[in-house]
């Protein structure tokens, strides 16, 4: 048996990190609908622990969400497993890093507002349960030094806070983020983008070599259960558009779908064709400068939305159907 020896202080703060996580995973799994303690807080006990500390916590009483702490550590910050004899000292670099120091303390500045959205995020992921049968993650957030901003696991969920400091934040700017990218990086959109993590890691996605049509509806799928999960999140939040984007995606609706149908695009499988109407951009090239980037997403959810009306089936057939032209021909959906 090995017995470590440690200072009053280091043992005050080994009581403090256990009892931290005890209770916030047992907030978090009984207490749905607590304001408080509803996500680990991993950065907190990163930046105010000592490296071996942190191993020995998660090593001890956190065998369930070990394997988030190997991610971050293999995948996100990149500095190897626990296991290797550098590695304490990798870690201490990372979070005695002037620059992470000083974002630390802006999460910090900002955890009221973020402790809100994770109140959102939890009651949106319960709603999502009840609907769907989906199990509710355990959250765990974190600080990924402008890495990633979510980790999606087996039974939890992982929410980069530094990805949310605000459109205004100094060090997106220094990072040359697109200002298009930048304007949705602010706490408001946390708790709508890390839902639409979660259900990409839930919904499977359109295979290899699927049609414009697939991937439209499983963006369209996406975005009709954000908006059942999360309605008191306005809308365009949902799409990273403005208010006046979603107004012209609604006042142009009929001219888009003819633009699909008449050019063959709903059956094309080319990977750039896809892309464009689906992936970030300032805008979507086909239909103009005043309209906004992934339009197919939007258009998408008007046809889910259309196909459980017509059908009157409940979301939970949203993972179960994945036959596109079933899906569009039962929607009976005519802008």
């Amino acid at each position: 048996m090995i017995i470590h020896l440690m200072t009053y202080q280091s043992t005050k703060v080994r009581l403090f990190l256990i009892m931290l996580l005890m209770v916030g995973i047992g907030c978090h799994r009984e207490r749905g609908d607590a304001t408080t303690l509803e996500a680990i807080r991993f950065e907190k006990i990163l930046f105010e622990a000592e490296p071996q500390e942190v191993i020995d916590t998660f090593h001890s009483h956190l065998l369930d969400i070990q394997p988030f702490f190997d991610v971050f550590n293999e995948e996100i910050i990149l500095i190897g497993p626990d296991t290797l004899p550098e590695y304490p000292a990798s870690l201490e670099s990372f979070t005695n890093d002037p620059i992470l120091m000083a974002v630390y303390d802006a999460i910090n500045q900002r955890w009221p507002i973020f402790s809100k959205q994770i109140g959102i995020l939890n009651k949106g992921l319960q709603q999502m349960g009840r609907l769907t049968g989906l199990g509710v993650p355990t959250l765990v957030t974190y600080l990924s030094g402008f890495n990633e901003s979510f980790i999606t696991l087996p039974g939890l969920l992982g929410v980069g806070l530094d990805k949310y400091l605000g459109s205004d934040c100094s060090w997106y700017k220094e990072l040359r983020i697109p200002e298009y990218i930048r304007s949705r990086m602010n706490p408001e959109n946390l708790a709508s983008d890390a839902m639409k993590a979660w259900l990409m890691s839930e919904l499977e996605p359109p295979a290899l070599g699927s049609s414009f049509l697939d991937h439209l509806l499983y963006h369209g799928k996406i975005q009709y259960l954000l908006q059942e999960s999360l309605p008191r999140i306005p809308k365009h939040i949902h799409f990273h558009f403005t208010e006046e984007q979603l107004k012209w995606c609604e006042e142009h609706e009929q001219e888009m779908w003819r633009y699909l149908a008449e050019n063959r695009i709903l059956f094309s499988t080319e990977r750039m064709m896809i892309r464009k109407f689906h992936e970030d951009a300032p805008f979507t090239s086909d239909f103009g400068h005043d309209s906004p980037g992934k339009t197919g997403c939007w258009i998408g959810y008007q046809v889910i939305h259309s196909y459980l009306k017509a059908t009157r089936q409940g979301p939970e057939v949203l993972f179960e159907e994945i036959n596109s032209q079933e899906i569009l021909s039962k929607s009976r959906y005519r802008p």
